[in-house]
């Protein structure tokens, strides 16, 4: 039973960041796919809601990170968040070069601010992470 909790705790980690991107990745087709054109249903609202509450959770398992194998399997599903949110940062390009914009026969790219946001809500576990790390070796000197 013991290894099926510790288990469950190295998994915990990068099923979030996995959430975390999924409701990014919802937001942005639902709004943002074919033209900039943002509208808050219930389901934004709720993606948006999922994020915040995965992140708490994220915050509060930094505690639990004492072994070294969930701390490894964290940066690594957190560096892989991290590498997303700087591809969709940059990925739309201008409107007049060729890029994704234009195969998508958009306008327009999206605004600064919903792509900083998205990359800042998607960069967070990377932070997180340090701050379990900063917890783990805490708790390794003692």
């Amino acid at each position: 039973m013991e290894n099926l909790k510790r288990a469950l705790y190295a998994l915990l980690w990068p099923a979030a960041c996995a959430a975390i991107a999924f409701f990014a990745i919802f937001i942005d087709i639902n709004n943002n796919l074919f033209d900039w054109e943002p509208r808050f249903h219930w389901q934004d609202i709720l993606c948006l809601l999922g994020s915040i509450i995965t992140l708490v959770v994220l915050f509060f398992y930094t505690k639990k990170l004492t072994t070294t194998i969930p701390l490894y399997l964290a940066m690594f599903a957190s560096i892989a968040l991290l590498m997303f949110a700087f591809y969709l940062f940059v990925s739309e390009g201008s409107v007049s070069s060729g890029s994704f914009i234009n195969i998508l026969n958009r306008s327009t790219e999206s605004p600064w601010w919903y792509k900083a946001m998205r990359s800042f809500i998607l960069a967070t576990p990377i932070f997180l992470w340090f701050r379990a790390l900063h917890h783990y070796q805490i708790v390794s000197e003692q």
